[in-house]
């Protein structure tokens, strides 16, 4: 049973939550916590339960090879903490008709990760991953993935500063009710 209070702070939480590009570093016990944080995130939705995806979190020279990566991480890459990538499991499914799940699913728990880094006063900020051949053949052979397992997403984790700024831009309503 969820109280109003409940209500208010996931409204309070989802609306406070920005993307943030400049980190303050993370400690041992923070790494922990994260890994805590990801292990609960994969309770979200998943089509019969397989959670066709997997979080590959990368520190140190591995992360900065795989943040040199994508476009756009160019000027702010160099203080994230840590590095997810976000992969699927296409081999979850036999038949074409379920070729999004991996999406999905992933998806659907990475914005849970994203809310309880927030919560837990983490900085966060969703890297897209751009379906660019080149760059996927680069990411496959830097994480060793198999032929089955594409790159979905990826996301930086770093501390929150205590003042930062973020671009503000204008959510537009998506919806319609129809009878």
């Amino acid at each position: 049973n969820h109280t109003e209070v409940d209500q208010m702070c996931l409204k309070r939480l989802i609306l406070s939550r920005r993307s943030i590009r400049n980190f303050t570093s993370l400690g041992p016990r923070d790494i922990n916590n994260i890994k805590n944080l990801c292990d609960l995130s994969v309770n979200a939705p998943s089509a019969c339960n397989r959670l066709p995806y997997k979080y590959i979190c990368l520190q140190g020279d591995l992360k900065n090879k795989a943040l040199d990566i994508p476009m756009g991480t160019a000027g702010w890459s160099d203080n994230v903490g840590i590095y997810v990538i976000v992969v699927g499991d296409l081999s979850a499914y036999f038949d074409i008709r379920d070729r999004h799940a991996p999406y999905i699913d992933a998806s659907l728990a990475l914005m849970q990760l994203v809310l309880l880094l927030e919560a837990n006063n983490y900085a966060s900020c969703i890297v897209n991953w751009s379906d660019i051949p080149s760059k996927n053949r680069k990411i496959k052979k830097l994480l060793g993935l198999e032929s089955h397992e594409i790159v979905i997403t990826t996301l930086a984790i770093g501390g929150k500063p205590n003042v930062y700024s973020t671009p503000i831009s204008q959510k537009r309503s998506l919806y319609e009710f129809r009878s």
